[in-house]
């Protein structure tokens, strides 16, 4: 599960990471950060493009809106795909085949219940050197029938929790190794499923952060600021 994560853009850091041309390093350089990305807001990806197969980075809605729904409140639904079925649900299978993307992160929220509380407590999970990473996803075009309007919108992929995960939640968003990025945009269907596995626990840190993020009209540095206390 992924429901909210967030976006701290550096030209160089993502050039870097992603391989970005000069071109891409400048659109970074414009984006603004966002530190409660939430479902339905629009976040940007990168994918190969459909006119010469280059690299591109667009922005598009969070949330998946099929190509044959009646309207695109099922986006709310669809936010996630898990990666064990994503090449035969209808409503993954042909972005499964013809339109993959990843999505530029920073960290990621979870939320795990506190013992005898109804409360639970988010945590933070980044790279422990705080460098980006990237999501493996999904992207879709969809026309509202209603006025004609083209929304394209993506999807995260998740897979089961890594070890250092399963402590807090049994899932957890597919993270692609730097050199798996240009493979997954254009491995046949057949054989993408070895990038889908759960990352290096090493290589991840997970930190306790204040319940202020739990609201998505909260998004600002206090979001990723730590608690007195980790789970390192």
């Amino acid at each position: 599960m992924c429901g909210r994560y967030n976006i701290i853009p550096d030209a160089e850091a993502w050039a870097s990471a992603f391989d970005l041309t000069a071109e891409l390093k400048s659109a970074v350089a414009d984006l603004a950060p966002s530190y409660n990305v939430a479902p339905t807001q629009s976040v940007p990806i990168l994918r190969n493009s459909e006119i010469n197969g280059t690299l591109e980075m667009v922005e598009v809605r969070w949330g998946l809106i099929p190509s044959w729904a009646k309207n695109k409140s099922i986006g709310y639904k669809l936010i996630n795909a898990r990666s064990e079925t994503v090449s035969t649900k209808p409503a993954f299978r042909n972005s499964a085949k013809m339109r993959r993307c990843i999505l530029p992160v920073n960290g990621f929220y979870e939320w795990k219940s506190l013992p005898d509380s109804t409360v639970k407590q988010p945590y933070l999970i980044a790279m422990r050197d705080q460098s980006p990473f990237a999501f493996a996803g999904l992207w879709e075009n969809w026309r509202d029938p209603s006025d004609g309007t083209n929304i394209q919108s993506c999807t995260i992929l998740t897979t089961r929790a890594n070890n250092i995960m399963a402590s807090i939640h049994q899932r957890m968003p597919v993270i692609l190794a730097a050199n798996h990025l240009k493979a997954w945009l254009q491995t046949p269907i057949e054989g993408f499923c070895e990038f889908l596995k759960p990352s290096d626990s090493e290589s991840l840190s997970i930190t306790p952060v204040s319940r202020y993020v739990n609201n998505p009209r909260n998004n600002d540095v206090r979001c990723i600021e730590s608690l007195d206390y980790s789970t390192e």
